[in-house]
C-alpha cells in the first residue's frame, strides 16, 4: 500500500532506486524508497531494508516541523546511516517553508 499525499510522498527522492529505509515510529512501521525518482512511503517493514531508523513520534513531529534536523532526529540507526539521512531529508523538507528571498 502506498501512502500518497502524506509526509513528503511524491517529493524528489534522496535515495537511489532499490534502496530502502525502514522507519519505526512508536508502534508504527513504514519504509521509504524511490520510484522513478519520487519518494514513496509504504506501510510495513522494509523488504531487505538498507537502514532502520527508530524514533519516538514526537521526534518525527519535530523533524517534520523543522524543530530538529535530520542529524538530530536520527539517533538510532541500524545499517547505513547515509541511506537513513538521504531517506529522511525529503520528509524534513516536506513541511518547511523555503527561505525568503532577499
Amino acid at each position: 500500500m502506498t501512502v500518497s499525499g502524506r509526509i513528503g510522498a511524491g517529493r524528489p527522492a534522496g535515495l537511489p532506486a532499490g534502496q530502502t529505509c525502514e522507519l519505526r515510529v512508536g508502534p508504527e512501521v513504514f519504509y521509504l524508497g524511490s520510484d522513478a525518482g519520487q519518494l514513496t512511503v509504504r506501510r510495513g517493514p522494509a523488504p531487505g531494508g538498507d537502514a532502520v531508523v527508530t524514533m519516538p513520534a514526537d521526534t518525527l513531529y519535530s523533524l517534520l516541523t523543522g524543530q530538529v534536523t535530520v542529524t538530530g532526529a536520527v539517533a538510532t540507526v541500524d545499517g547505513d546511516t547515509e541511506i537513513a539521512r538521504r531517506a529522511l531529508e525529503p520528509l524534513a523538507a516536506a513541511f518547511t517553508k523555503p527561505a525568503a528571498a532577499t
